[in-house]
């Protein structure tokens, strides 16, 4: 299989079950999406104490901000 098949079936997969940030990441990191578009995804997952929740980390469905939620905002960002 090539790698162009490859990135075609993940990103069809992507673009069928995952959330918006999810694919806007993978456009950014695979078909030169902006990373505006990345940080604009990622802005409703923050709280207003700074930190995030609200589901980022599939692991964690709370609204209120926890460590892990933030540690997956600094994957993304980074």
């Amino acid at each position: 299989m090539q790698r162009a098949d490859m990135l075609d079936r993940a990103e069809r997969f992507i673009w069928l079950n995952g959330r918006l940030l999810d694919r806007r990441r993978f456009a950014h990191l695979f078909r030169s999406g902006s990373v505006d578009g990345v940080l604009a995804a990622l802005l409703p997952y923050q709280n207003a104490d700074g930190g995030f929740g609200n589901a980022l980390e599939p692991d964690g469905r709370g609204p209120s901000s926890q460590p892990g939620h933030v540690c997956a905002a600094l994957r993304v960002l980074d």
